[in-house]
């Protein structure tokens, strides 16, 4: 990325421009968006993102927004009720979506805010097809057809080793990122991400208690817009002998007369 930064500034130099191209998975897993977070540590320092050049296929959106659709019933919530022995817990997730529609529309909040942070380039082109796999071919061929005609270096980004796999058929340079499959019961991991981590599994998940601090972190609830899940929020249900009740009411009131006095989305 700090080389596609220096191309972009020094274009007579570099007149064949470096950028990425990102598959429908890389906005689901929300990559690209976390690596800005802190400067140092998941961010090279003084990148400046807007000169980072990402291509993104117009299938991706399409894959993406065909996901949001089912939610749950009356009849699905009377047994996540019994499964959870909370029946009005579960009731709280009236006509919210399932699993798959939830993780789409974070996935979705993650291609508004490329475009927000990224030199982020929209690329027309390909059949949205029923079978996955001739699908993730036309978003490559897509991608391919694109950089041919813009004379771009264009490196392909992806979890999923069969489109590395039609990256190769179409000649383009990939990089595929390996997650593993199992996670280890103890990691020794730096705590700057944990916040996006409890975003993420509460989308997931619908909610996650933490245990011990009376504190219910829910992803989606019965009324929550799509515009709540672009600005990333969240609801707490925090019990009222939790002994952190206290301290995020106070946070909480700082917060919202920070967002009512100054611009939130301009601090960095």
């Amino acid at each position: 990325m700090k080389e596609i930064e220096d191309r972009k500034n020094d274009p007579y130099r570099y007149p064949k421009q470096k950028c990425l191209g990102i598959d429908t998975n890389i906005a689901y897993r929300r990559l690209l968006t976390r690596l800005l977070g802190y400067e140092g540590i998941t961010r090279p320092k003084d990148l400046n993102a807007r000169c980072v050049q990402i291509l993104l296929p117009s299938l991706v959106e399409e894959e993406i927004a065909a996901k949001v659709g089912r939610k749950y019933s009356s009849s699905d919530l009377d047994e996540v009720g019994k499964a959870l022995g909370n029946r009005w817990l579960a009731r709280s997730f009236n006509n919210c979506c399932y699993k798959d529609g939830r993780k789409a529309l974070n996935a979705q909040t993650e291609v508004k805010v490329l475009k927000e942070r990224y030199n982020c380039w929209d690329v027309r082109g390909g059949e949205f097809l029923e079978d996955k796999e001739a699908r993730d071919k036309e978003i490559v061929k897509a991608l391919a057809d694109h950089a041919s005609d813009q004379n771009l270096d264009l490196i392909y980004l992806t979890g999923d080793d069969k489109s590395v796999a039609h990256a190769i058929a179409y000649k383009l340079r990939s990089i595929r990122l390996k997650y593993p499959n199992e996670l280890p019961e103890r990691m020794s991991l730096e705590p700057w991400l944990f916040i996006e981590l409890l975003y993420d599994l509460s989308i997931v998940f619908a909610a996650i208690s933490l245990r011990g601090l009376g504190i219910t972190i829910m992803g989606d609830w019965a009324g929550k817009s799509a515009d709540e899940y672009y600005r990333e929020r969240l609801k707490l249900i925090i019990d009222d002998g939790s002994s952190l009740r206290g301290i995020l009411e106070k946070d909480h009131r700082i917060l919202a007369r920070l967002e009512k006095a100054v611009d939130m989305k301009k601090i960095n």
